[in-house]
């Protein structure tokens, strides 16, 4: 299922809530004080609708870590932005996808944010979305490529040899780039002489259009550096429609041989709206097979495209609708994107944030797919029906619409639509503009200059010859070996590349031959083994030569090489990562303390640490504690996950090394502050308190820490994520599980280190009860304290929650009434509490009928009813002795030292009695007990026994009153906390 904004968006419309495209506009409704037009600001389309980034930049919604503050939507372009890199992108596509969504009431309920943010379509101007320093346009498909070239060379040579090797290209003419809509002047210029005459002069005969889309720079390069394949995909923004307007006959005379130039730079159109290449994601698919391969540098290990259907429409002059005329589609590329990027900044050309680059003309192999009216009317020889006019190329007032529009399986669209319009009259612009979508015109020039291809390598041709020869090749040829040299230093740079990797992991900084052998026995390829130095290679450089290095060897006797020993054979190479390793870095870990911190005191300085006897007094030293390199990574690293992303992957994985990693108890200390400051700081925020207490349960977990001396600091942090009144923000934010997680982690610890501190639980628990019984807290104060209670276990419940259960329900269920509470929330949280009080004292229950088996059980021996007194008889009768007492349990023996509270039900519950058996675990290890009598009118005792063992018998048979008397207060809600046997026997 799509994602749903509140903002209305018809199913056909071109800006879905998946795309978001950006643009930059102008209001056309308002203007400024002085009567000028209002200054252009960055927007993003929705619907019908565009929403004024500025706006919402003003509003402090942009919150995220990158674009908190940030004035890159305050500006007039989308320059900033786009330079601010990938992470950026995403933090505003994430923030602009929640605040216009249907679920989130930030923009939704604020009708005064809304109708100033929300502009209609209608009531703006588009204008160009970048700033464009520079302008490149590529020629990167094959069909389109192809097809020019028989047109103007013939079918024999379509193709320039150069073509398969590198994405050609030729640098336009930003100044001249429009946006869609814009009116097109018919350009004048120099025309192909035919025959002997002498060269056309005037406006251009094959006006033309090309069927383009081209890529937004985001963040560039420097001047010097290359952009590598793999890479290049963060340096692009998001794609939008171009028509590289072309004068056919123009282009043709002027091309040979530094390529186009007047039949190109009078005009290109580009869309006025930017799809991402985030929102393109689901439609990305595999490009063309590259035959041959490309060179290294432009090998990537992604080769995708994107299938992003492409239509051409013309509406000729004097006619009310547009026809179709070509289909086209974006996959139809040879060379990709990130291809083309990464071959422009190849030789260190630098890019800058808001560059346009073209792709060229995109054409299928179909002649219904031809991107040009070049290839469509091939030359002119072939002209198009446009339902009763006909067309070689374009003429006044002709219109031209790009459309494009991407859908997924699921109905996602991402959609471009725009148009870009044609009007002449004896050269002069007479047209006007058409509202714009987010598609347009665009084209591609099918005619460049060739460029022969050099090669690129620091490996001279004759030492690829010289390989040659030694491995029995000898008559290599010059052009084969110059092509060859490449992909020998592609190869051995990754030879080298892993090498340094080796030495890295080794804890060195000199490159040793046992380092490249172990980098050849990583890529399964044989080690060179022979004679080598155990000393590094001293290399010294040539005289005369710059890069030309060679290694002085010794003389060495040839027969003491064949007596010496063969070397052992080396050991295969194991890297296993250090557990501290982050994110692929190994820090160096120290072998030993510093020197300087075990010195012992100089002798000439009067010693202190010696008696007045003279005797020495031996004292150690003080210790500092100081983290470690790599331990101070680690902590960074995990308190970053915990703050920035608690839900990602990553975190997981950081939890489950704080709970089995056995090295990090010097960060006990550092976690415990951080947690303390954290919840204090972050009580609005609910998913970092739930990640801090994911991280108090994996420190409570490692078996390897010593973590009792920290419980101090991190049990107010556990307990304020139980009791506090607010957790969290936002009323959708779930406080309740955080409440639960919390009450669990706090018993746990009760349970783990009770008998390290013995008062730990008795604080907790006044603490729980105190904000259970106090009528001021909040209900979701309460909430937490019965939770905290009810994770202590059934006997804190039966002690301390039950004695108060029903006067609290009286004062609870006016808040659960809708005649008497009129606040929703207030309701809601009111039966949150009754929930958690019914699942305690179910769960209490179901602890007492458990303990005892007999209770609800139809008795095995004789029972009789007399005058409301239930007696039970057995064989052997004897009297319980005061041995009994000693080996109660220890629940039992709490009925020493206090009353138990129990609950009172009324004469229904005094009356309906049920019979009780004794047990080995009530009676002690006798397993004959003897007989005795119980009263059960108004809950009185047959006084037979010792105190203590009558007192035993109260509880058992207070556990048989449990049931009416939950039964009374919850109704049949309580019924499902009893066995099914039981259950049946007591309706």
């Amino acid at each position: 299922m799509g994602l749903r904004s509140f903002v209305e968006v018809s199913p056909d419309s071109h800006f879905p809530l998946e795309n978001l495209p950006y643009g930059v506009f102008r209001p056309t409704s308002t203007a400024g004080g002085d009567g000028s037009p209002p200054a252009p600001r960055p927007g993003v389309a929705i619907g019908d609708f565009v929403l004024d980034l500025s706006v919402i930049s003003a509003a402090g919604l942009f919150d995220g870590l990158i674009l908190k503050d940030s004035p890159c939507f305050l500006q007039p372009s989308l320059n900033m932005f786009v330079g601010m890199g990938r992470p950026a992108w995403k933090e505003v596509r994430l923030t602009l996808q929640r605040l216009l969504s249907a679920e989130d009431p930030t923009l939704r309920d604020n009708t005064s944010l809304r109708e100033k943010s929300l502009l209609k379509m209608s009531e703006v101007e588009m204008l160009l979305p970048t700033v464009i320093g520079d302008y490149t346009d590529f020629f990167s498909s094959m069909h389109h490529a192809k097809n020019c070239g028989t047109i103007f060379r013939g079918p024999e040579n379509p193709i320039p040899v150069n073509w398969f090797h590198l994405p050609i290209a030729y640098h336009g003419r930003a100044s001249s780039v429009v946006i869609s809509g814009t009116d097109i002047i018919r350009p004048r210029g120099q025309g192909y002489p035919t025959a002997k005459s002498p060269p056309y002069f005037g406006p251009t005969q094959k006006l033309d259009f090309e069927l383009e889309m081209a890529a937004i720079v985001g963040p560039g390069n420097e001047l010097g550096k290359s952009i590598n394949v793999d890479e290049a995909a963060d340096h692009i923004f998001g794609l939008v429609l171009m028509n590289d307007w072309s004068a056919r006959d123009i282009q043709a005379w002027e091309y040979v041989p530094l390529g186009p130039f007047l039949g190109k730079s009078f005009g290109t159109t580009i869309s006025p709206w930017i799809v991402t290449l985030d929102a393109l994601e689901p439609f990305a698919c595999d490009a063309p097979k590259q035959d041959p391969q490309p060179l290294p540098y432009l090998a990537e290990s992604k080769h995708i495209n994107y299938d992003i259907p492409l239509e051409v429409w013309i509406k000729p002059a004097g006619h009310e609708h547009p026809v179709i005329i070509t289909r086209s589609n974006f996959n139809n590329l040879y060379w990709t994107l990130t291809q083309q990027l990464a071959h422009h900044t190849i030789n260190g050309c630098n890019l800058r944030p808001g560059d346009l680059l073209g792709t060229g003309t995109i054409s299928g192999p179909e002649a219904e797919s031809f991107g040009c009216l070049l290839e469509l009317t091939w030359n002119g020889q072939k002209p198009l029906n446009l339902i009763g006019a006909a067309r070689k190329f374009l003429e006044d007032g002709d219109e031209v619409f790009f459309t494009a529009c991407c859908k997924s399986l699921k109905e996602q669209s991402v959609k471009l639509s725009g148009d870009s319009t044609l009007l002449f009259a004896g050269g002069e612009s007479v047209t006007g503009a058409h509202p714009c979508g987010f598609c347009l015109a665009r084209g591609r020039a099918g005619g460049g200059g060739e460029e022969k291809r050099e090669a690129m390598s620091i490996v001279p041709r004759e030492t690829i010859e010289v390989i040659a020869q030694s491995i029995g090749i000898a008559n290599l040829s010059p052009d084969v070996a110059l092509a060859l040299a490449p992909d020998v230093e592609y190869r051995l740079r990754e030879i080298m590349q892993e090498a340094i990797k080796c030495m890295r992991h080794s804890k060195r900084t000199i490159l040793t031959a046992d380092d490249v052998d172990s980098a050849l026995s990583l890529r399964n390829i044989e080690p060179i083994y022979g004679f080598a130095s155990g000393d590094p290679l001293r290399f010294k450089r040539a005289v005369g030569h710059k890069d030309l290095f060679y290694i002085d060897d010794r003389d060495v006797d040839f027969r003491e090489v064949i007596d010496a020993p063969l070397p052992k054979a080396p050991l295969d190479t194991a890297v296993v990562a250090h557990w501290l390793a982050i994110e692929g870095v190994q820090p160096a870990i120290p072998e030993n303390s510093p020197v300087e911190a075990i010195v012992a005191p100089s002798e000439n300085k009067k010693s202190d640490n010696s008696k007045e006897d003279g005797l020495h007094v031996d004292l150690k030293l003080p210790v500092k504690h100081v983290l470690s390199r790599e331990l101070q990574l680690y902590f960074d690293k995990i308190t970053e996950l915990t703050v920035t992303r608690p839900e990602s992957i990553l975190f997981k994985e950081a939890l489950l090394s704080l709970a089995a990693d056995s090295g990090i108890h010097p960060l006990v200390p550092y976690f415990s502050y951080f947690i303390a400051d954290e919840v204090a700081r972050s009580l609005n925020d609910l998913p970092i308190l739930f990640a801090l207490m994911r991280v108090v349960r994996s420190l409570l977990q490692n078996p390897h820490i010593h973590i009792e001396p920290y419980l101090h600091q991190l049990m107010p942090s556990i307990i304020t994520c139980v009791v506090a009144k607010r957790l969290g923000s936002r009323i959708a934010d779930s406080h309740w599980e955080l409440r639960d997680f919390s009450a669990n982690l706090a018993a746990s610890v009760c349970r783990r280190y009770g008998h390290v501190y013995h008062n730990l639980q008795s604080r907790l628990t006044k603490t729980l009860i105190n904000a259970f019984l106090d009528p001021s807290k909040a209900l979701t104060q309460h909430y937490g304290a019965i939770q905290g209670l009810a994770a202590l276990g059934p006997g804190v419940v039966r002690l301390l929650v039950l004695p108060n259960l029903e006067p609290y329900l009286q004062l609870l269920e006016p808040e659960m009434q809708l005649e008497k509470q009129k606040n929703e929330m207030k309701r809601k949280e009111a039966w949150r509490v009754y929930g958690a009080l019914l699942c305690a004292a179910g769960k209490c229950l179901y602890d007492r009928l458990k303990l005892f088996p007999g209770l609800l059980s139809p008795p095995k021996h004789k029972v009789w009813r007399s005058n409301g007194r239930v007696a039970t008889s057995t064989l052997n009768k004897r009297k319980p002795s005061t041995i009994h007492s000693m080996q109660q349990p220890p629940f039992k023996k709490m009925a020493v030292d206090g009353a138990i509270g129990t609950m009172t039900t009324g004469s229904q519950g005094a009356e309906d009695r049920f019979p009780t058996q004794s047990s080995g675990a009530g009676m002690g290890q006798s397993s004959a007990a003897g007989q005795v009598s119980v009263e059960a009118i108004g809950g009185r005792r047959a006084p037979t026994g010792s105190a203590v063992l009558a007192q035993a018998w109260k509880e058992d048979l207070d556990a048989g009153h449990l049931l009416a008397s939950l039964y009374q207060l919850f109704g049949e809600g309580v019924l499902s906390f009893i066995q099914p046997v039981e259950m049946s026997f007591f309706v």
